[in-house]
């Protein structure tokens, strides 16, 4: 299944409005913190899941541990770090 460009242009859009918000991408968060999508699975708050569709942009899904710090909107394939849970994300980290 291909994604339609407004699909993509609704998913910018609502992810600005989460940045306005103070959410954060965790794609944005991994590289400006300098952990990996590894070091969230070693410490139990992402899973693989594999990709199963074309229309599927994220291959990790959320543990009941990542919710936490984590969220991941439904129809938006974009997983947010939740606002003001950037730092303890990282402590998070650190200490596993």
């Amino acid at each position: 299944m291909c994604l339609a460009p407004e699909f993509f242009e609704g998913r910018a859009r609502y992810i600005e409005r989460c940045i306005e918000q103070g959410e954060q991408p965790l794609e944005d968060w991994l590289e400006a913190a300098g952990w990996t999508h590894d070091d969230l699975v070693q410490a139990g708050l992402l899973v693989l899941r594999g990709i199963a569709s074309t229309a599927d942009l994220i291959d990790h899904r959320l543990t009941a541990a990542g919710r936490r710090y984590l969220r991941s909107p439904r129809g938006y394939e974009v997983l947010l770090v939740r606002a003001g849970m950037q730092q303890q994300l990282g402590c998070r980290l650190k200490s596993s």
